[in-house]
Parts: structure tokens; C-alpha cells; sequence
């Protein structure tokens, strides 16, 4: 947050809350309901509490969730452009208050940190607590980022199957294809939140045929098959781009990749009829009908 925050001034580049990008607006809901419960857990005394929420949060909603795609923001952005400075506002905010909320318990720290900072005050010990903010629209804003979130998980998890299997490198090599049900496809539209740029992919797309289906096959294909592996050997196309249907606890919620459709519709017919037996694969191919939504 430091690193990146060094060119920012507080005073000529904040950005107001009604102006922030859907994810950063989100970080600072949250971050409010933070600072709400340790202010709480301070006047309890409640000192363990206070370390689980700083450690969940900078681990959870920091580091593994917010940073891991917005370090790519702050540096490929155009210095002032608004996607930036809205990333930076929040950056700056929430470190500053993470600063006086650690203060307490890390002194020497936080007076480090505090060098660092424009902020009015010399020394972070005459510095007040953060207040909790009524932020318009928060309780709504923290459920439906929820939903996000979740869906950002299940793709996440299909990446990382991929990589594993050595389909893919980076993340930023594949395109994510999401066949969302019409709750999902509601929340996504209403926040009007990149996807693509959650799920740290090149490209991004949705797609609702499968819906419209009376009934779907899900497939989860483990790419150690020896016969799908030597099958598509000689196939560039193939070796980039991932074939993998993720079955979510939410049904018709799939996480996909490009060509997903046209290679099962065309390739898996073969395979299944040439294994009537079960398959003699080290990875098995399962198929599972859902029942019509």
C-alpha cells in the first residue's frame, strides 16, 4: 500500500466516494465494516479479537482478494487517470486507517508507517481512531460483492486446475467464458463490475445457453487422460486453452474456457464410444444430468 500510494496526494488526487470504481467502492465498505468491529473490540478490551480481524482482513480481503489484481492497475494505468487515482484513494485510506487502528498494539510500527503519510498530524499518537462512515447503500453493496466473489473462487479454481496440468501459464492466457444463472447475471449487471479484471483474465465472456437446455451435462475432465493428451498433441490451440467445466454448489453456474463447446460436442462422443467399459484413464471422465431449473 506504501509502494504504491508514493505519488499520491490526498488533497488534489481523491477521488469522492460516488466517483469510485464498483471494486474500490467495495473495499472501502468494507474496510468501514472493519474499522466498526475493532472500534467495538477496543472499547471490550477484546485484544485477541482485534488480531483475528487485522490478520483475516490484510490476509483475506487484502492481499489475496483486492492487491492480487490491483497491483496490475496502479502500474499499467496512466498516472491520473481515474481507474488509478480511484484505486489509490482507497489504497491511502484504507492505510491510513489500518495505521491508527494498529497503533494500540504496534506503536513503533504504525510511527514508521506514519512518516510516510500526508496527514496533518506529526506523530500518529495524536491522531484520532478512524469513525465508521454511514456509506450509502452498504449492506447491499457487501451482499452482492459476495456473489462476486464466490464466482471469482470457482474460476479461480479452474485456472489453478489448468496450470496444474500445464495448460496455461499465467492466468492472463486464457479467456473465461461464464455461463451464469439469471440471479448471478443480475448482481454482476447491477454492480457493472470488470470481470475480467477480477478474475485476472485476458478475456472475458458470458453466455446463457445452457440455460436454455432441459437438461445439462456437466463434465470435469482431468487432463491426465493419455488418450486426450495424445488426441490433441500436435494442437497449439489445444495446449492454450483450457477445457474444464466447473460444477459450483450453484447448478448452471459453470466456469468454462474458450472452445469448451464445440470440443465436447465434437471430441467427447468419440471418446466415450471407443471406451464403452470404463474408461483406462489415469484421470476419469465424469458425466452427471442436472435436472431442468
Amino acid at each position: 500500500l506504501l509502494a504504491n500510494t508514493a505519488d499520491f496526494d490526498p488533497q488534489a488526487n481523491t477521488v469522492a466516494y460516488a466517483d469510485l470504481q464498483p471494486e474500490d467502492r467495495y473495499m472501502l465498505v468494507r474496510f468501514n465494516e472493519l474499522v466498526k468491529e475493532i472500534r467495538q473490540d477496543y472499547d471490550q478490551y477484546n485484544f485477541i479479537e482485534i488480531y483475528k480481524a487485522l490478520m483475516n482482513y490484510i490476509i483475506t480481503d487484502l492481499s489475496a482478494f483486492y492487491l492480487d489484481f490491483a497491483k496490475d492497475v496502479v502500474y499499467i494505468e496512466p498516472e491520473d487517470s481515474l481507474k488509478r487515482r480511484s484505486m489509490q484513494t482507497v489504497f491511502y485510506q484504507i492505510l491510513v486507517g489500518l495505521t491508527k487502528l494498529m497503533t494500540p498494539v504496534l506503536p513503533h510500527t504504525t510511527e514508521e508507517i506514519w512518516q510516510f503519510l500526508s496527514e496533518p498530524e506529526e506523530f500518529v499518537q495524536l491522531a484520532e481512531m478512524p469513525e465508521v462512515q454511514e456509506l450509502p447503500g452498504a449492506a447491499d453493496l457487501l451482499a452482492k460483492w459476495q456473489t462476486v466473489k464466490k464466482l471469482r473462487s470457482h474460476v479461480l479454481k479452474a485456472l489453478e486446475e489448468a496450470r496444474d496440468q500445464k495448460m496455461i501459464g499465467k492466468s492472463m492466457e486464457a479467456k473465461a467464458t461464464l455461463y451464469l444463472d439469471e440471479a448471478t447475471k443480475q448482481v454482476v449487471d447491477e454492480l457493472n463490475v470488470d470481470l475480467r479484471l477480477i478474475l485476472i483474465v485476458s478475456q472475458f465472456g458470458t453466455s446463457q445457453k445452457l440455460l436454455k437446455m432441459r437438461q445439462v451435462l456437466t463434465v470435469k475432465l482431468r487432463f491426465k487422460s493419455h488418450l486426450l493428451k495424445e488426441k490433441f498433441a500436435n494442437d497449439a490451440e489445444w495446449r492454450r486453452r483450457m477445457l474444464v467445466v466447473t460444477n459450483t454448489s450453484q447448478p448452471y453456474v459453470l466456469a468454462v474456457l474458450q472452445s469448451l463447446q464445440s470440443i465436447i460436442r465434437k471430441q467427447l462422443p468419440k471418446v466415450l464410444k471407443k471406451n464403452r467399459a470404463p474408461l483406462d484413464l489415469k484421470g476419469r471422465v465424469y458425466l452427471k444430468k442436472l435436472a431442468h431449473n
